[in-house]
């Protein structure tokens, strides 16, 4: 990433200390076009393109600035050209906007301290897992579920059947496009809370619930259920899926302190219904004029318009991009090959294991994807060399096409996005030198397993599991990877770890693109990311108050004061008296 002059520029006109204080912006803006004429700018270019200019300098040259300016005064003031007094202020000046900006998280970003010989040291003591730990819900002890292993022949049967109806990619009687393996695997685990709930929660007994026979589409013998009357047709019924999710919503997790279900999970849920009722009644010309595919449509709707409404909490709101570009930055320094470790007065220096530079190589790069592309973490695990990710002349670009993204099988469109130039090197890397590294290491230590070397990530192995290295990385697996990246990141960086998961990366993509970003982007970005700029806007007004109404600051634009000529009071008084 290459940020210029004229970011920081732009935000140090916003700083309060200068303001709308215009002989201090003027006085800013000579000692800039000092430094512009310094870095060795033409006067008439300086003149005519200024923001060109401030556009042409890196962000990180400002390191030299102190050094080349005072020799280019030192010059000036030689020949002539400037007074002593002059170059003093100018000097000030350009200390006081430096003083500003070298606290601001995209400074330290480009003008990062560790370089790339040594790794940073990580913040002792930063365990992500060790802070988390007795903090989530406690799924172990609080299962409901009723498990997979313990299903019997005829449900395991149900499963397969609905399984194969639903990801075939043709069956004459099935009017919705088929669904992703991972999608059915999901919809199968929904199904297991919901008999859990049905067996485990409530004993079985319908009759608590407030249901008759008459209120179910297909009633059971009773309404005493046991485990052989479980069949998945239950979870379609519309009576009990309100059940359920009331009980979700209002209940679940209330009595352990833990936050409670949203309404996302809500919607999970129902959807899931709904595809049982859509199979169940595969046979219909149309699902929306079958009863019960209608009556789940409806709880679908009151979620949704609730899920719209529902509250954020504060501390769910996603962090700066700036404060995440730095820990990024960070995890780019620690992909260096040596470590620098104190050892008393002196410094101890070693080289690290190809295995090490590895994990470090992944977690960074699969960190900056995140960050400046906002990918979803499925697309981040299936990429691939020359199948989802091309080099070309341009630099890198990932093509997904309808089966390789969230939306491909509605729409059955392709997805088509350029990636950041800045990383293009970096890429590089990772796929020339240390990815085939890895694909050597997983040959050489474990010949009889398959391995797919064009998988751009892969999982490295552990000390618990060290054979897992080569093999594809799973959901869980990504998560635990950048959540423990960014947790230790950002406690090197700040002092205080933050708990940033895949998918908030596209959460700070949407907050920082709608408070600081050019609206004419909203479109392609939307696109980029595999959603309509509905959505986004969506979750945008799910922000904090002061988030949003930061873009109102200075609204009426700079402030331009009324200078009153006395000589020329008529023309010059808003409120001219009458003759």
């Amino acid at each position: 990433m290459t940020l210029t002059l004229k970011l920081a520029y732009d935000d140090y006109l916003e700083d309060p200390s200068i303001q709308g204080k215009a002989k201090r912006i003027a006085n800013f803006n000579s000692s800039i076009k000092h430094y512009l004429k310094a870095k060795g700018i033409p006067r008439s270019k300086i003149k005519d393109c200024f923001e060109d200019c401030l556009d042409s300098i890196k962000l990180s040259d400002l390191k030299e600035s102190q050094a080349i300016l005072a020799q280019y005064l030192e010059t000036e003031v030689d020949a002539g050209r400037l007074s002593t007094g002059t170059a003093g202020n100018v000097k000030s000046d350009l200390n006081r906007f430096l003083s500003c900006i070298s606290s601001k998280e995209y400074f330290l970003v480009e003008a990062g301290k560790w370089g790339g010989k040594y790794a940073p040291p990580a913040r002792s003591g930063a365990s992500f897992h060790g802070v988390r730990r007795g903090k989530g819900k406690d799924l172990k002890n609080n299962q409901y579920a009723y498990p997979i292993r313990l299903w019997p022949e005829y449900l395991l049967g149900q499963e397969a059947q609905l399984g194969e109806y639903w990801s075939k990619r043709e069956v004459p009687d099935r009017l919705t496009p088929p669904l992703r393996p991972i999608t059915v695997k999901a919809h199968i685990q929904n199904i297991a809370m919901y008999f859990g709930w049905l067996i485990n929660v409530q004993g079985g007994d319908l009759k608590a619930l407030g249901v008759t026979l008459e209120d179910l589409h297909t009633p059971p013998s009773s309404l005493q259920l046991t485990e052989a009357d479980l069949t998945f047709e239950l979870m379609a019924e519309p009576v009990l899926l309100n059940r359920f999710i009331e009980w979700g919503l209002n209940e679940r997790w209330v009595d352990t302190g833990k936050s409670p279900n949203g309404y996302s999970w809500a919607i999970r849920m129902a959807t899931t219904g709904k595809k049982i009722a859509q199979q169940m009644h595969r046979k219909a010309e149309d699902y929306d004029e079958v009863e019960q595919v209608i009556q789940i449509n409806r709880i679908l709707k009151r979620l949704r318009r609730r899920a719209e409404i529902e509250p954020e909490k504060p501390e769910e709101m996603p962090p700066d991009f700036w404060t995440i570009a730095v820990a990024v930055e960070w995890l780019r320094d620690s992909c260096a090959p040596r470590h620098r470790n104190r050892r008393g007065a002196r410094y101890g220096t070693r080289r690290r294991k190809d295995i090490a530079i590895s994990r470090s190589w992944q977690r960074y790069m699969i960190c900056a994807l995140l960050l400046y592309c906002a990918m979803r973490q499925r697309e981040i695990r299936e990429l691939e060399w020359e199948r989802t990710l091309f080099r070309r002349e341009d630099g890198y670009w990932i093509v997904l096409g309808p089966d390789d993204h969230k939306h491909g099988s509605k729409t059955g469109r392709d997805r088509e996005y350029p990636l950041p130039e800045h990383l293009t090197e970096d890429l590089d890397e990772w796929l020339q030198v240390w990815r085939p590294k890895i694909a050597a290491m997983a040959a050489e230590r474990y010949p009889d397993q398959a391995h797919n070397p064009n998988l751009v990530f892969c999982c490295l192995g552990s000390n618990s599991n060290p054979e897992a290295i080569g093999q594809p990385l799973r959901d869980c697996g990504i998560y635990n990877l950048v959540t423990t990246a960014m947790y230790r990141a950002t406690s090197a960086v700040f002092g205080k770890g933050l708990w940033i998961g895949p998918h908030r990366f596209r959460d700070i993509a949407v907050t920082h693109h709608r408070t600081n970003g050019d609206p004419a982007q909203e479109e392609p970005l939307a696109e980029a990311m595999g959603h309509s700029k509905e959505t986004a806007n969506r979750y945008y007004k799910k922000l904090l108050s002061r988030q949003i109404t930061k873009k109102v600051k200075n609204w009426w634009g700079r402030a331009k004061h009324l200078h009153l000529d006395p000589d020329k009071p008529a023309g010059n008084d808003p409120f001219p008296k009458s003759a």
